[in-house]
């Protein structure tokens, strides 16, 4: 992966000279890291600022941007101008808040929820918070329901207060979802011990039991050990009271009206629980629906197969998995290396032999883990020794050599560098340890100043522009941009022209977009907002600084902060 920082490469003064190509200043992108193109290429920013000029252009680039919105937002509705935006639409949006509940108003609010995977995005402006907070106590069930909704995935700290505000006041008819989108919120007990205490009342029903039990893997992540224990206490009080009727967990496999509660407490216990829950696993052990994550779930606190059987287990694929679970215990009683053999060897069949091997991916990924468990001194010659293939070899070898490690640092470093908070922080490291980071990139998922938008169209530069300005804490703020494209009759290819003014300048990028609707030109345009951001801000220690080009992936730290991050990609 390539690694760009904008690099000052010449320096022009601004003496005023012509009206069309004044002052220039030419960036280059300049390798960090290792595999960038071999063809540099270098391309220019002009700056304007004789100030008959600067009106002049200035004058066409609002009217530009005015009729771009207007031609954007003819079809969209106050809530999705807001989105992209228009702060104008303000007024309208709480004079909608304050109408009766109507499907006009539903719309608003599942257009003002925040997109999936999209760019960081919250409603900043108090008047309008709080008009949405107001609704959090309507008579229209439906109304309520949503703004619970809007209120949970914006995570703004008025809506944590107004929601757990609202689920003490026993007003509200969606307690299971108030708890489930209280779980955002940081280091928060509060919502799992009213839910407890409502289980000791006998208030609850199933849908209120269901909705509590899929938040708490999310209570775990965002949480401390305290909530941890709190969440298995709970998950204990749900199963030995009967909270779920017994019956019920012999009827797994049916559809329930909302969510599966026996399925989805079993299913977290398993995956998520202590050794408390052990007596649990045993009554499940062979239930055909959750009876692979209860015999998972005991291989991590106990043996269940004797010697023979995990010898015999290392011959198919469907038993390997299981065995190999077991392996450590077994070893660390006999400590015999041909236990260590017999697995490689038959893993290496099973890999590479004919018929397919279903497990083997899941297999190879635990492979260094349960080899380092076994004899981590030795690890390295067992591969060396057992193993044929040199690939296999190779990939085994750096597993047991500290790849599973090398995560933890670096979630820990950007912590020290403080890209990430202490909560993106703790996050990190709960998605790590539950196996969904697979590379070092994908941590930058977890901080608001980090962007990715490989599902995006690649025709509108005003779109990257705004997620530029998404990602840079307000440094980008207030400035007058916009992009236009123009295609040439006799070309394919457009023209992209981005202008800006700031502080009585114009600042001008102009380009061939030769992979249009492909992917951004990045290059081009990430180094020409560096340039408005150390105009706009006098600081040139933070920068937007591009991970990779194709599928756009960018953020926003300081140089000492690259530093640092660039040892992750050494």
């Amino acid at each position: 992966m390539s690694i760009f920082i904008c690099v000052l490469a010449v320096l022009i003064s601004c003496a005023d000279t012509e009206i069309e190509l004044e002052d220039s200043i030419i960036f280059s992108d300049t390798e960090l890291m290792d595999s960038i193109d071999e063809t540099e290429e270098e391309y220019e920013i002009k700056i304007i600022s004789r100030p008959q000029a600067v009106e002049k252009i200035h004058k066409k680039l609002l009217a530009n941007k005015k009729e771009f919105l207007h031609n954007r937002n003819v079809n969209l509705s106050a809530a999705e101008r807001y989105k992209k935006g228009d702060l104008r639409v303000i007024n309208t949006l709480i004079a909608q808040l304050s109408e009766p509940f109507s499907d006009i108003k539903e719309m608003m609010y599942r257009n003002l929820m925040p997109a999936y995977d999209g760019y960081p995005y919250t409603i900043k402006e108090k008047n309008l918070r709080s008009a949405i907070v107001n609704n959090l106590w309507s008579e229209n069930e439906d109304e309520e329901k949503l703004v619970i909704e809007l209120l949970g995935k914006l995570e703004i700290q008025e809506g944590f207060d107004a929601m757990y505000k609202h689920l003490i006041s026993d007003q509200s008819m969606f307690n299971g979802d108030l708890i489930f989108y209280l779980a955002n919120a940081p280091n928060t007990i509060d919502p799992l011990l009213f839910f407890k205490h409502e289980i000791h009342d006998g208030i609850y029903s199933n849908s209120y039991v269901g909705r509590v039990i899929e938040s708490f893997p999310t209570y775990i992540a965002n949480g401390n050990k305290e909530i941890e224990n709190e969440v298995f206490e709970i998950c204990e009080l749900i199963y030995t009271e009967n909270v779920i009727p017994a019956n019920d967990y012999e009827t797994m496999d049916m559809d329930y009206e909302y969510g599966n509660p026996p399925k989805d407490l079993l299913t977290f216990i398993f995956n998520y629980g202590d050794e408390r829950f052990k007596d649990i696993a045993n009554v499940f052990y062979d239930d055909y629906t959750v009876g692979d994550l209860a015999e998972e779930y005991l291989l991590k606190f106990g043996m269940l197969l004797s010697r023979k059987e995990i010898l015999l287990g290392f011959k198919e694929p469907s038993t390997f998995y299981a065995a190999m679970l077991q392996a450590p215990t077994l070893y660390s009683v006999e400590f015999d290396t041909r236990l260590i053999r017999t697995m490689l060897e038959n893993f290496e069949l099973l890999y590479f032999g004919d018929a397919y091997c279903f497990s083997c991916e899941d297999i190879l990924s635990e492979l260094p883990i349960i080899l380092k468990e076994m004899d981590s001194l030795n690890a390295e010659k067992y591969i060396n020794d057992f193993v044929n293939d040199g690939w296999l070899q190779e990939y085994l070898l750096n597993g047991v050599n500290g790849w599973q490690d090398q995560y933890a640092e670096h979630i820990n470093l950007l912590k020290s560098i403080d890209f990430f908070t202490e909560a993106e922080g703790d996050r990190a490291m709960t998605y790590f340890e539950d196996g969904y980071i697979y590379s070092s990139q994908n941590l930058f998922n977890i901080s608001n100043r980090y962007f990715n938008s490989s599902d995006y169209a690649f025709d509108d530069y005003n779109d990257l522009i705004e997620k530029f300005k998404a990602i840079s804490d307000g440094a980008l703020d207030g400035i007058d941009i916009h992009a236009t494209t123009t295609f040439n009759a006799e070309d394919t290819d457009p023209i992209i022209l981005v202008q800006a003014f700031l502080n009585d300048t114009i600042y001008q990028l102009e380009f061939v977009d030769y992979y249009y609707e492909e992917y951004w030109n990045l290059s081009n345009l990430h180094i020409f907002m560096n340039q408005l951001h150390d105009a706009a801000n006098g600081n040139e220690e933070m920068s937007i600084v591009v991970l990779d080009e194709v599928y756009t992936e960018f953020i926003y730290v300081s140089k000492d902060q690259m530093k640092q991050i660039g040892t992750i990609y050494q």
